[in-house]
């Protein structure tokens, strides 16, 4: 049997002996559970070691200046399946070394198939959008009374006047549709 053949059955059998990869961390940013490297390691190192394959990784330096992590799965035959993972071009070295454990815990997953963090299936991106969107639109206020505040001081006009400008414009009581209010002060004041 060739040393690619007895690898792959090896990694067949290894896989379907791997264990559930605990998401024992949470990623405040996104609110998303996800497993840190030691917990993917835990799952498949055992499985992998029991069928005569362990994992190496190292980081290879590049003619341009850029770093490569080195993700290698190997056989005791010789065969070996290796991916690599572009980091990031970062010069400080904390900032790097969250980088490069980051590389390492997906370049493991990706290399062996296994799922280390929650499928959020875009969901994160989309509210990312969605928050910067909304970040880009946010308004100086937050009710009808800030927002006729806000008028008068714009457009140097007075209370009742901001006011009357306000319900023609944005005839919601409570200014949920005040962002065309906003437009029009702006528009305004130009």
């Amino acid at each position: 049997m060739s040393a690619q053949i007895a690898f792959y059955k090896a990694f067949v059998t290894a896989k379907s002996q791997f264990t559930k990869i605990y998401k024992n961390k949470v990623n405040p940013h996104f609110k998303s559970k996800y497993a840190d490297l030691d917990s993917v390691l835990e799952a498949v190192e055992p499985a992998l070691h029991a069928n005569g394959l362990f994992l190496t990784q190292r980081i290879d330096p590049q003619e341009n200046g850029r770093m490569h992590l080195v993700c290698s799965l190997i056989h005791v035959e010789g065969y070996q399946l290796d991916s690599t993972y572009i980091l990031p071009d970062l010069t400080d070295i904390q900032k790097m070394g969250g980088a490069l454990t980051y590389a390492r815990r997906y370049a493991v997953s990706a290399l062996l198939s296994v799922t280390a963090d929650d499928d959020t299936d875009g969901n994160h991106a989309k509210q990312s959008a969605a928050k910067q969107e909304a970040q880009s639109n946010k308004l100086p206020f937050t009710s009808k009374t800030e927002a006729i505040a806000w008028a008068c001081k714009q457009l140097k006009i007075g209370t009742e006047e901001a006011n009357g400008l306000f319900d023609k414009v944005a005839p919601d009581p409570q200014g949920k549709k005040s962002m065309p209010f906003y437009q029009e002060v702006m528009r305004l004041s130009k």
